[in-house]
């Protein structure tokens, strides 16, 4: 899986866009699902690296399918969908569906702490406070903080690609 990461990583900075997208989503729908490591990178800087090809949309190869597929498993209850739904919508550019879905869940139900950032994102910038903060609840945004600080106070001389995530 990290070989085919960084083999993406490489040709997408190469210049070799259809190349790295085949690579990268080959570790989105098959080698970071082995990797349970890998989980939180999948659906956040993954996805992100996707959605930065110089690749239009239509072309990147069944975004809007995985968005369909990860909104179906979290309507039909699945809370671990909502962030993989969240980073779709929001590599699709449809923050509409992401609100849309959003307040389809009942407002104590624990499908909408899922959301993450790009939820947040989303409602934060509709001046939805109290739904932003319920969508990436202040614990996650504390990790995700001491995330950024630990990553800052590294050393320069540090590798800090995505292959050496915890």
């Amino acid at each position: 899986m990290q070989e085919r990461l960084s083999k993406g990583q490489e040709l997408a900075a190469g210049g070799f866009e259809p190349q790295a997208l085949k690579e990268l989503l080959w570790c989105y729908d098959e080698g970071m699902l082995a990797v349970p490591r890998y989980k939180p990178v999948r659906t956040t800087i993954l996805v992100g690296m996707i959605k930065r090809l110089a690749i239009p949309t239509a072309r990147r190869g069944g975004d809007e399918q995985r968005c369909a597929d990860s909104e179906k498993r979290l309507l039909a209850g699945d809370e671990s969908a909502a962030v993989e739904f969240a980073a779709w919508c929001d590599a699709l550019n449809d923050e509409r569906r992401l609100l849309k879905v959003f307040d389809k869940l009942p407002l104590a139900d624990p499908r909408r702490r899922g959301f993450g950032m790009s939820g947040f994102s989303a409602l934060f910038g509709k001046r939805r406070y109290a739904d932003a903060v319920s969508a990436l609840p202040f614990e996650a945004m504390m990790r995700m903080a001491d995330m950024q600080v630990s990553r800052g106070s590294r050393s320069s001389g540090e590798d800090d690609r995505v292959a050496t995530w915890p």
